[in-house]
């Protein structure tokens, strides 16, 4: 016979396992965005297909984790939805605006911010934003006893991963992501030179440096040596 302390046991572990199975599916979002993006930018969407599952959820874990750090302080900070709505927009608009406004500075001064920082900054105002909104709606979810709305939060999380990824890699090609040094380079025993793009699923995307239209997915190799990326180092 079942007790009321094994229900309640059941009954969370049942969440639990919501809520991680949640956080897989949005991360696995994430990451086919990042990665959808970066293979349009460079032509070669046909690699989607060889990624693995492991492949989409492991690339947007930072995005998840971007997400959490905004929406849990928000919604243990304000006890009800309108004080984490009004309040936790203020504080984030404000970090929103200082980020922008120091990204425009930093443009006009011509001072050369690196691509993570600058990946970063428009990931982080996305999901900044995003927070805010989780927290509200969960918080109105606790006080009308009613789930059902929670499932726009993930397409407004899936809407903001897709559009931070075409503000990163949209009008851009593979010469342009290799100016700013995205890529590890390799070189074979006989010389020839590659851009390791990705890991898929175990394997690795490479583009051959005399021909940016050749790709291959080889498996690692012992005779590889490889660089740090550099800006137009695959020339």
């Amino acid at each position: 016979m079942e007790t009321n302390n094994d229900i309640n046991v059941i009954e969370w572990a049942g969440k639990l396992a919501g809520v991680v199975g949640a956080m897989t599916l949005v991360a696995y979002v994430a990451g086919y965005a990042k990665y959808y993006m970066l293979y349009r930018a460079i032509d070669c969407q046909w690699v989607l297909s060889f990624h693995s599952f492991q492949d989409f959820t492991l690339k947007g874990a930072l995005d998840v984790l971007i997400c959490l750090l905004f929406s849990l302080p928000i919604f243990f900070i304000y006890g009800n939805s309108v004080d984490a709505d009004n309040k936790g927009r203020r504080a984030v608009g404000a970090f929103v605006v200082i980020s922008v406004v120091g990204l425009c500075l930093a443009e006009f001064l011509n001072f050369k911010l690196g691509y993570e920082i600058t990946d970063l900054l428009i990931y982080a105002a996305g999901y900044a934003l995003l927070g805010v909104l989780a927290a509200a709606q969960v918080h109105d979810a606790i006080e009308q006893k009613t789930y059902r709305y929670l499932w726009g939060i993930f397409v407004i999380f899936a809407m903001n991963s897709f559009f931070s990824n075409y503000l990163i890699y949209d009008v851009r090609k593979f010469i342009d992501l290799d100016k700013q040094g995205r890529f590890q380079y390799i070189y074979d025993k006989d010389g020839e030179s590659s851009a390791l793009i990705s890991s898929v699923a175990g394997k690795y995307l490479i583009v051959s440096c005399r021909d940016h239209r050749s790709f291959r997915i080889v498996e690692p190799s012992e005779s590889w040596w490889v660089s740090p990326g550099s800006p137009e180092a695959c020339k």
